[in-house]
């Protein structure tokens, strides 16, 4: 499982590198929310790419009160989480 924080406005995008066969499953599960913090786990085939928004150079919006681009981004997966699926 490949683990993601986002805060709030921080989008991850789930792109197909081929077809999935019928039934394929994907799967996002909440891991933790805590002080504006999402910790998203993702569960999917290798042919879904997982990425978030800001390393693909698309700007993201930013969030209410707070001026783009002050956000930290943690991406780091936890501790001995699956790092099999495939990031940008």
């Amino acid at each position: 499982m490949l683990v993601l924080a986002r805060k709030i406005d921080e989008a991850v995008l789930l792109t197909l590198t081929e077809p999935l066969p019928a039934g394929a499953e994907l799967r996002v599960m909440l891991v933790r929310c805590t002080d504006g913090v999402a910790r998203l786990g993702f569960d999917c085939p290798a042919e879904v790419r997982i990425s978030r928004e800001e390393l693909l150079g698309k700007p993201a919006p930013a969030a209410a009160g707070i001026e783009q681009g002050a956000l930290d981004v943690d991406g780091s997966a936890e501790d001995g989480a699956d790092r099999s699926a495939s990031t940008v």
